[in-house]
Order: structure tokens, then sequence, then C-alpha cells
């Protein structure tokens, strides 16, 4: 009997994700049944040989919920990536652990409330703040670091109380010029990577905020800072490692994506079929191709 897998996603983007149909196709193409399904559907999760997180880009508010169906399903069936991964990797806080374990991150703090303490050794003209708990952008905030500024920023942090802890950060200017690398890991290898960037004046690099991406050849120490993240959280079968730069040109990891990144097939079709062969080899199913 051909493999079952559910790719899962959310309502909204049962049709319409360009990765998710690149993937149904890869996976098809090896024998297996593949089909994308809302991760809240109201579905026989046991049914399935493998369900693969792809776009539950509707977690964010309901993460609690969304971990616990992680824990869930994987109870039942074979879950990618793991839902002890989806726990940690979904609370920016993980960054700190990196950090003290030797990964070159961006320097962060992390705030409650309305209070902004801001590191005295950061060298940086403007700051950034993002929950915690988010996803595309959402409830960011980019202010100068000046009197006004940190006043913007603490209202910020009023405003959006509910979302729960924010994360700081110093704005790495380069991002508007230069953009965000992100680094693809599928199976066992670095299928391939892509700059995304932003709309003239902007940070934000999602294309639903009108940014571009193209594919991107790495340097040694783009390569270098990938492999010391892999190293860092063991196997998954899938991770997105997104860097930014110093004003020196360094790059430094802004973010690890282990849940539901965006893995950009377009710039590398092949690279499906890669994530395709190693999950399916994952629950012994693979096929020759």
């Amino acid at each position: 009997m051909a493999p079952r897998v559910a790719l899962a996603s959310c309502r909204s983007l049962l049709t319409s994700e360009r990765d998710d149909r690149y993937l149904q196709r890869a996976f098809e193409a090896r024998g297996a049944s593949a089909r994308v399904v809302a991760w809240d559907a109201d579905e026989d999760w046991a049914g399935y040989d493998l369900v693969l997180l792809r776009s539950t880009w509707d977690y964010v508010p309901r993460r609690e919920e969304f971990c616990r169906w992680c824990e869930a399903v994987e109870a039942v069936t074979h879950l990618e990536n793991s839902a002890a991964l989806v726990r940690w990797n979904t609370d920016k806080r993980y960054l700190a652990e990196l950090a003290v374990r030797g990964l070159a991150t961006v320097p962060s703090a992390f705030v409650e409330g309305e209070s902004l303490d801001v590191p005295p050794d950061w060298d940086a003209a403007r700051l950034f703040l993002k929950p915690v708990v988010g996803a595309g952008s959402n409830a960011t905030l980019r202010f100068e670091r000046d009197e006004r500024g940190l006043a913007l920023g603490r209202a910020h942090l009023a405003a959006h109380a509910a979302e729960g802890p924010f994360l700081l950060q110093p704005y790495l200017e380069r991002v508007e010029a230069r953009g965000e690398v992100s680094l693809i890991y599928l199976g066992d290898r670095w299928t391939h990577a892509v700059r995304k960037i932003p709309v003239p004046g902007d940070w934000r690099v999602q294309d639903d905020h009108g940014a571009s991406d193209e594919p991107h050849d790495l340097t040694p120490r783009e390569r270098e800072l990938a492999r010391t993240a892999l190293q860092l959280v063991g196997s998954p079968l899938y991770l997105r490692v997104d860097l930014l730069e110093t004003a020196q040109g360094e790059p430094l990891v802004v973010e690890l994506e282990l849940v539901e990144p965006s893995l950009f097939f377009h710039h590398a079709p092949a690279a499906a079929d890669v994530l395709a062969a190693a999950a399916l080899a994952r629950i012994g199913a693979g096929r020759g191709g």
C-alpha cells in the first residue's frame, strides 16, 4: 500500500501555498499519497504514515493548542519535525540558549511588561522589538534609541501586552540593503540558499510585504554558522537558518526555523524531492529515484 502523507497546513492555504505543491508532487512521484490538510481539521491522524509540518502559519495566537496537537499526533503516527522541537522553536527565547552554547546570534534581550532596559554595551542607533511567539514580522517595531524612540517602544509593548514577552535586539541597518540570507537543510544535506530583499527602506523580508528573493551563493562564514547551528539542534528532517549582517558584514543568526519555514523550492525544485525522499526514508517507505 502506498504510504499516506499529510502535509499539515492551515485552512486558508490548502490549495495556494507554492512550496506545498512542489512537495506534494515530489511525494507522489515516489509512490506516496500526499494530501494537504489543515492542522486543526477533524482528521484521523493515525490514518497517515507521516504528518509533515508545512504551512501551519496560523498557529501563533494558539501556540499552546498547536504544541499539544503536535504531541497528540506524534503519539499516533510519525511527525516531522518532532513535537519537542516544535515546542522549543516556537518561543524565540531559544536564541538565548543557542548564544550560551556558542552560536553567533543577533544580541537579544527579553522584556515583559512595559520596561525597556537596553543593554549599555549595544552599539546601535536603532532598536527592534518582536514577540517571542510570532511570525511574519507581525507586531514588530523598529525605533530610534533616543527618548522619543524609547517612549514609542514602551507604548508598543503596552499595546501588544496580550502577545506576551518580546525580544529586544539592536536593529541591524544592513538588512535594508542586503536583506536576510536563508540556508536550507533537508534530510542530510544543505540543498540551497536564498537572499530575501525588502522593499527600499523596509526591514520586512517576507513576500507578503513586497520583498523579493533570489538564489544566494554562500560565503565560508555563512556555511560555518549553519553547520554550527545544525550541530546544536541535532538531526531535524528540515531546518532553515536565517542570517543578518552586522555593519561590518559579519553574519549572525537571527532565527532558526524548525517548524513551518518557507523552503523556496521555486529556486531549487529538485530540493523538494530531497525532502520527500528523506521523509519517506524515516518511516521506512523510501523508494529509489
